[in-house]
């Protein structure tokens, strides 16, 4: 995994951010072969999947200067059409946003403050990702998961992965990964049955002050069922304010709060 997984688009204001960069050994990953059978079939599953949707519950630590670990709660739902749409919402403890992707432009929306914001997007989900990143510092939770190639995405940065197994996520029994890398450690619990869709994914921050955990459930799986385009539209709600947002590098040295502009 390469992105911050619970760095969501604004920041902590985090999927899914997705994960941190760290160095891969010149000999490659040390993958039990096992574990990373199982981690290509969920791939190729996902792969296959032009459109589907699933919720995420997200559990995140944030820890104070004493130590303490204070945990915090979001839901997520996430709709999916390959190559070039998307549809998230977001409501919990850190964030209540919408955030739309249309083939042609992203726009997120702050549910709580009634405020948008728009931006240029690529042709599909892949390159818009790396325009949002590279352009905004903006991370989508687990995009490793919807990326083409998610497998690649997934192991860039491994170091080592094991398998520890068939264990229990809720009702459903999954296979229990572990992978390494130099900055973070993750997890995934993938169905043993026959859908190999991820369970859960735990990522531990281990070089940050307290190793944060970051952990989602993903569940409500719905596969191959048709979305209308209008999902993945923006419609701007009554009374919303349009505020800028500026690419890195491009922001004035004392930058003010962005200009609220009401749209037309």
């Amino acid at each position: 995994m390469r992105r911050v997984a619970f760095v969501w688009i604004g920041g902590l204001s985090t999927l899914i951010a997705a994960l941190a960069a760290a160095a891969q050994v010149a000999s490659g990953p040390r993958i039990d072969p096992t574990a990373d059978r199982v981690l290509r079939r969920m791939c190729q599953y996902l792969q296959s999947q032009r459109e589907f949707r699933l919720s995420v519950a997200e559990q995140l630590d944030q820890v104070r200067d004493s130590g303490q670990k204070l945990k915090y709660f979001n839901h997520r739902v996430v709709t999916i059409r390959r190559p070039n749409r998307i549809y998230t919402e977001v409501s919990g403890d850190t964030l209540n946003r919408r955030f739309w992707y249309d083939g042609k432009s992203v726009t997120m929306l702050d549910t709580k403050r009634n405020l948008y914001a728009s931006a240029p997007a690529a042709s599909t989900i892949d390159s818009t990702m790396d325009l949002l990143a590279r352009n905004y510092r903006l991370y989508v939770p687990l995009a490793d998961l919807v990326f083409s190639d998610p497998y690649r995405e997934l192991t860039e940065h491994v170091k080592s992965g094991a398998y520890l197994g068939v264990h229990s996520v809720d009702r459903f029994k999954a296979h229990h990964l572990a992978f390494t890398q130099e900055h973070l450690d993750w997890q995934i619990w993938i169905d043993a049955g026959e859908r190999p869709v991820p369970r859960k994914v735990v990522i531990t921050y281990k070089e940050q002050p307290g190793q944060p955990e970051y952990m989602a459930t993903l569940y409500d799986w719905k596969m191959g069922q048709p979305v209308s385009d209008a999902m993945f539209q923006f419609q701007r709600p009554k009374g919303a304010a349009r505020i800028e947002i500026i690419p890195v590098g491009k922001q004035p040295r004392d930058a003010q709060k962005p200009e609220q502009k009401p749209d037309k």
